[in-house]
């Protein structure tokens, strides 16, 4: 069956001595759709980029690609990437911490820092000033290329220059996964399914929730004593390491171009030395 995470939490609290009652708000709206992995998604449009990049060079069959070209396809991935990550983001942030949790840990919430929050909230709109002057200066060098003037210094300043705004898609979509997480806005099946689908076994993954299940259950029970549930931490801890891989796949995509872009800017001083 499908649980939500103030579901989890509620139970776990309800088991624990001394424990305040708590009545955590039910599923919101949207909760059950499902979340995209942004950062394999980033990491399959980077490879098809690459490979559309080597079949056309900015003109296929001797035609000027104007919106075609890889770089504008790659500025309309991240624009579209980060749409879905606004979305995503402020309908996590402007939500409440899982009151269970912070009732009994009043401590954990972070939005008891007054600039915390308005801090947090205006944080993506230097992700879309970074996009749009890193697409400004990116048609200049790609005006250059259309007069056939260096064209593959101008081509590897065009990959320079996508580097900030790569970066800061990444991370502001690292930050979706952890959001839900905290305010109760994501489920096992969400995060299990990142394109809508399951695609892990579901044989497989059943052995593996109840092999899971019966370990944590157990260290539980030797190190408290209380009659915790058995399914409850177990599937609040498989959805929380879930969370956490999407958090840093996500730096892992953001890295890897990273040193692409350095390895463009090396050549670029190198070929200016020569």
């Amino acid at each position: 069956s499908r649980h939500t995470l103030p579901h989890f939490r509620t139970e776990l609290s309800s088991q624990r001595p001394n424990s305040r009652p708590c009545s955590p708000p039910g599923p919101r709206a949207g909760s059950s759709s499902a979340m995209l992995d942004l950062g394999m998604l980033m990491y399959g449009g980077l490879v098809v980029l690459v490979l559309w990049r080597g079949l056309c060079f900015y003109r296929c069959c001797g035609l000027w690609l104007s919106f075609l070209n890889y770089t504008s396809l790659l500025y309309g991935l991240l624009a579209g990437m980060l749409v879905y990550c606004l979305n995503g983001f402020y309908a996590a942030a402007k939500s409440d911490l899982e009151q269970a949790y912070v009732l009994e840990h009043p401590e954990a919430n972070p939005w008891t820092i007054e600039w915390l929050k308005p801090f947090v909230m205006l944080t993506p709109i230097a992700v879309i000033v970074t996009l749009i002057l890193a697409w400004f200066q990116t048609d200049a060098h790609v005006f250059e290329i259309h007069k056939g003037v260096s064209d593959v210094k101008h081509d590897r300043a065009v990959q320079i220059i996508a580097l900030p705004a790569v970066f800061g898609v990444m991370a502001l979509a690292s930050m979706v996964p952890i959001l839900e997480l905290v305010t109760g806005q994501i489920d096992q099946e969400m995060i299990n399914a990142p394109f809508g689908v399951d695609i892990r076994d579901k044989l497989q993954r059943r052995f593996e929730a109840m092999k899971f299940s019966m370990d944590a259950s157990s260290a539980v029970l030797l190190s408290t004593g209380n009659n915790v549930t058995a399914d409850v931490l177990p599937v609040w801890e498989d959805v929380k390491r879930l969370a956490l891989w999407r958090y840093e796949t996500c730096f892992y995509v953001a890295d890897l171009f990273e040193a692409w872009a350095l390895y463009q800017f090396g050549m670029l001083v190198l070929g200016l030395i020569k």
